[in-house]
């Protein structure tokens, strides 16, 4: 980061498709995918597969190429318009994406995975409001859903409303299969509050120690930086001593001191809403589990394939 402040818009964990994840080894299915592909580039569903599986090896740009050319072949095939918005979105092209995602929402209005990826790219382009309201209509298709309440407050938190984030996230980390990645963004909205207690319980709930360690000592970073998030972070907040270590107050960071790197886990990783161009900020890792199971599709602002 470099002295710059930290952009918390990178950090997210937000979820534009609940299938993302499989059990195959996610090398194994873009080569399986990229091979039934290359056999027959019209057939629109191994479009769509090859195009999720490149997503996952963080094959962005190709997985665009290969579905926006199935999608413009097919403007009628829900599935293919529907994936090309995903991959558009991840790439960080969502002005293009709503293309599509409009086209799929048309074809089928009652699919929360689309309403869900459309506020996704609504609220990358800085559209909260319409976001959010893309995001209560999936609701009424999937009630409950931890996946949408979790894009959901991350829309509010993006939009400056910490404490309708705090609200809406809580919610999200209570549900049914909530994961890992609704908590530990729950813990960072809840750091740019001032409240590092509970935050360092929730990076503790689910993380390694050392991984844990990291990610508290960034909350603390993003509470004491004066710069970007200064409209958001609690006022007056002194942080806690961690691990025995004294509890610096609050003071303006030296532009030349970089805010810590954060550790991932080794799982797969989520899809990040961007939209500002300081230099890349961490993500903040997520635990290593055997299977992370998410609903169908974050951060990650996750995108799993419909199941």
């Amino acid at each position: 980061m470099n002295g710059k402040s930290v952009d918390y818009e990178k950090e997210i964990g937000v979820f534009t498709d609940p299938g993302a994840q499989s059990d195959m080894d996610p090398i194994a299915a873009a080569s399986f995918w990229g091979s039934r592909y290359n056999q027959n580039p019209r057939d629109v569903n191994a479009s769509v597969a090859y195009s999720a599986a490149l997503r996952k090896i963080r094959s962005n740009e190709e997985a665009v190429k290969v579905i926006t050319r199935a999608a413009n072949a097919n403007p009628d095939h829900h599935g293919a318009n529907l994936e090309a918005g995903r991959a558009l979105v991840e790439a960080g092209r969502a002005f293009e994406a709503v293309r599509f995602l409009e086209k799929a929402e048309e074809i089928n209005p009652q699919d929360w995975r689309t309403l869900s990826a459309f506020g996704v790219a609504l609220d990358q382009i800085k559209e909260h409001k319409l976001a959010r309201a893309k995001y209560d209509v999936a609701l009424t298709f999937a009630p409950g859903s931890p996946l949408v309440l979790n894009n959901k407050g991350l829309s509010y938190a993006l939009d400056g409303d910490l404490n309708a984030a705090k609200q809406t996230l809580r919610a999200a980390a209570a549900a049914r299969g909530a994961d890992a990645r609704v908590r530990q963004n729950l813990a960072l909205v809840l750091a740019l509050k001032g409240e590092m207690s509970e935050a360092e319980r929730l990076a503790r709930s689910d993380l390694p120690p050392q991984v844990a360690d990291q990610n508290i000592d960034y909350f603390r970073a993003l509470v004491n930086q004066p710069a970007y998030w200064q409209e958001f972070a609690a006022d007056a907040v002194e942080t806690p001593a961690f691990d025995d270590k004294p509890a610096p107050k609050k003071a303006a960071a030296k532009k030349d001191d970089p805010a810590p790197a954060l550790k991932e886990a080794a799982t797969p990783a989520t899809p990040a809403a961007a939209t500002k161009e300081p230099a890349p900020a961490p993500k903040p890792a997520t635990p290593a589990t055997p299977a992370a199971a998410k609903p169908d599709e974050a951060p990650v602002p996750l995108l799993k394939d419909a199941e």
